[in-house]
Formats: C-alpha cells, structure tokens, sequence
C-alpha cells in the first residue's frame, strides 16, 4: 500500500487504475476525481482514506448530511495559498463527502495540542469560538481544532470539543480523534493511510 513515504509521488495524471489508494468506495471517488481533473485534487499534496471505520459510521454528532462510505480528506502545505487575513498557516484540509469537497480550512500559524491548550491560560487569548493549530514534530505532523462554548459572561473559554490529526511522515498512515468534553460527551478514534501526490 502507498504512504506519503513512497520514492515517487503518485501524479493525478498516472493511470487512474494504478491509483494505490485504499480500497473502497473513497478510493473509487477518488480516482473520478483524479479522471475529470478535480481542482482541489489538483492542488492535494495528499489524500488521505480511512481504514475501517470513518466519521460516517460514528453518531449524529460527528457526520453531516452530506457525509457518507467515501468520505476522505485532502492536504495541501499551507504554502500553496493565503487565507483571508495573509497568513499562511501550516496546513490546509479538505474533506470530501459524498464526492463533493467542503473548502480547504487552514490549521496554524498557532502552535499547540491538548496539553498546551489545557497548560496556558492564553492559549485562546482572541476569545475566538475555533482554534485550529499545526505542529511539524519532526517524524509526524499534527493538526488540531479547538471549538470552544461561551461561559455566563460570552467570553469562549470552554473548552467544548477538540479533534486531532497526526501523520506519520515515514509510513503515511494517521489517526484521528475526536472529543466531545460535554458530560454525556462522546468521543471517536479513526485510523487510515495518505497517499502523497506531490
């Protein structure tokens, strides 16, 4: 199986039945992408599939509408493109669901995880309701998104629900969890593999 580690990156216009992804419905959504020469595919530096189970198969509370047995996600350096306010963040992801891709959302320039997140009273110092970070930590990369609650006088420092990403760079595979800190919060736990296209 592929890895971001491969000698050569998989190009989009290679053979699409020699596409290496995981198999499965994502992979088959993957490759029409590739065929019709999809955009945000274009612009992937990886593409990233589930193995077992994906956000999909999990509750309410962590699937869309829209979500489905393809759901993957694409990512590009942040590099590539410039969010709104300049900045250019570590990382961008998109995720598809149901074939069509959300937009790509910039992890960084923050740094952090949990740990620095729960340690630093100024973590979220903009009292912003979304902190996303990105940290290349040497043999894997980590993205992560921090959704916060208003307490009783509006301001967001609670802490509602976090989700992390953490790439392997030798091997291409990654792990995804996702928690919810309510009381009767629920919490979820993904595994797959990337396959670099750049």
């Amino acid at each position: 199986m592929a890895s971001v580690a491969q000698r050569a990156p998989v190009a989009p216009l290679s053979p699409i039945k020699a596409i290496p992804c995981v198999p499965g419905k994502a992979c088959e959504t993957f490759k029409q992408m590739v065929k019709v020469k999809d955009e945000d595919v274009l612009s992937a530096k990886w593409a990233c599939f589930y193995v077992g189970d994906n956000p999909h198969s999990k509750p309410d509370a962590f699937k869309t509408e829209y979500s489905g047995p393809d759901e993957f996600f694409l990512a590009m350096d942040g590099s590539s493109a410039r969010t709104r306010g300049g900045i250019r963040p570590g990382i961008f992801v998109n995720r598809v669901l149901g074939g069509m891709p959300e937009g790509y959302s910039g992890y960084g320039p923050k740094r952090g995880g949990l740990e620095e997140e729960i340690n630093d009273p100024h973590f979220n110092s903009d009292n912003s309701p979304l902190v996303t970070t990105f940290d290349d930590l040497g043999s894997e990369i980590r993205f992560m998104g921090f959704d916060y609650k208003p307490d009783e006088r509006g301001k967001y420092d609670v802490l509602a629900w976090y989700r992390e990403v953490r790439i392997r760079k030798s091997t291409g595979r990654f792990e995804e969890k996702t928690r919810s800190l309510r009381p009767d919060g629920e919490s979820t736990h993904f595994t797959g593999e990337c396959l670099r296209l750049k």
